[in-house]
């Protein structure tokens, strides 16, 4: 939003913005790569991480060309609408998964120990 909202920004105000995205960004990757690593067999760990790694970069390859359509049909507003709704329906797809108290490998009366 800051880069959307701002008007006009100084270089330090842009390396400012892209670190603190950076830096909330990196939390939740590295999470995805744990929980494949969790919910694998101890010894398909490295294939699990390496498979979630895979379908990260084609992800990343195929964000360029809708995103640059987007911009050329609608600007930059529109960029920065269709990120804030894909984070939208992201949060909604993973509104399930925050009631999950216990985990499928151990017995439902145990709990999961922090």
């Amino acid at each position: 939003m800051a880069f959307w909202k701002l008007p006009v920004s100084t270089v330090l105000m842009d390396y400012v913005l892209v670190f603190i995205i950076g830096f909330l960004i990196f939390g939740p990757q590295m999470l995805i790569g744990m929980v494949a690593v969790e919910v694998s067999h101890k010894k398909a760990a490295g294939g699990a991480t390496g498979f979630i790694g895979f379908i990260a970069y084609l992800g990343m390859a195929s964000a360029g060309t809708p995103l640059m359509n987007i911009c050329k049909s609608m600007g930059w507003d529109g960029v920065f609408q269709t990120l804030i709704g894909c984070g939208i329906v992201s949060v909604i797809l993973l509104l399930p998964f925050w009631s999950i108290k216990f985990n499928p490998k151990y017995s439902v009366k145990e709990p999961i120990k922090n």
